[in-house]
């Protein structure tokens, strides 16, 4: 992602924007596949998109006229804007972990309820033994 930078110097102001160019699943299939793919079924199952915001503007002003200098302003924008996609970064993993927690604790309680029916079954052949 490329930042852009607007300054302003009669207003004391420096703006920064960014659009995110890739979605989560384009960060995820570089480290899994399988991965990448199921989250997308997920989306797609849940009509949900993979990214909540891909644009994020930031700004920076000095209220002193004899504090004002473009660079500086242009690493403060710059930091709350890579603050601000990092936090919808975060958020979109969020929800992506809390839906998969909730598959987990589902599957997990069919299995051992399987398990138990299992060892139920085990049990009352060996009566017949």
């Amino acid at each position: 992602m490329k930042k852009k930078f607007i300054d302003i110097p009669e207003k004391n102001k420096v703006i920064a924007m960014m659009e995110e160019k890739h979605s989560i699943i384009d960060e995820i299939s570089n480290m899994s596949k399988k991965c990448a793919f199921i989250l997308n079924r997920i989306d797609f199952m849940f009509g949900r998109k993979g990214s909540s915001n891909p644009y994020f503007k930031s700004e920076a002003v000095a209220y002193s006229p004899d504090t004002f200098d473009i660079k500086t302003g242009r690493k403060i924008a710059g930091q709350k804007v890579d603050y601000k996609y990092h936090q919808s970064m975060i958020k979109q993993y969020n929800r992506y972990i809390e839906l998969l927690e909730d598959i987990i604790d589902t599957l997990e309680r069919l299995r051992n309820e399987h398990i138990s029916k299992r060892i139920k079954i085990v049990n009352n052949m060996k009566r017949f033994k």
